[in-house]
């Protein structure tokens, strides 16, 4: 009994370590002296996104409400491919590298950022490359979305 107490607890640990771990994020997109107001906050609508456990399924408030209602696993980059992207990060630092938030049209802007291990500035481990949507919502606040709403639109 005492073996097995010896082998489940550091097991336990183990695991609320594991789901503790949060994806690091910075930015390339200036925001000191960005023109457009629109780009800073989707840059800080991101960055809050990646810390609010974005491996977990539940009501996150910062992904728009019609993905959330059509599709289970809302944030298709949270099912897309075996690796499952977000749950990469209980294997050590995911990082997040904001490239570019750009206009598409008046509603419309593209979070292009790029998922990596290790230290960019030395060789990371470029895991993917993604582009997010972000868009006012009914309430005129900035949501993320798929691509598929502009398909759907």
């Amino acid at each position: 009994m005492k073996y097995i107490s010896y082998c489940i607890i550091p097991f336990l640990v183990l695991c609320v370590d594991l789901h503790a771990q949060q994806i690091i994020s910075n930015s390339l997109v200036e925001t000191e002296n960005q023109k457009n107001p629109d780009i800073v906050k989707i840059n800080q609508l991101w960055t809050d996104y990646l810390m609010s456990s974005p491996d977990s399924l539940y009501n996150n408030p910062y992904w728009n409400r019609r993905d959330k209602e059509k599709y289970k696993s809302y944030d298709l980059l949270r099912s897309e491919g075996y690796l499952e992207l977000y749950g990469l990060a209980k294997y050590g630092e995911l990082k997040n590298l904001v490239l570019s938030i750009k206009p598409l049209n008046d509603d419309y802007y593209d979070i292009h950022s790029m998922y990596y291990w290790g230290l960019f500035s030395e060789y990371p481990y470029v895991l993917c490359t993604t582009h997010v949507l972000s868009f006012k919502d009914e309430n005129n606040n900035f949501v993320l979305g798929n691509w598929l709403v502009l398909c759907n639109t």
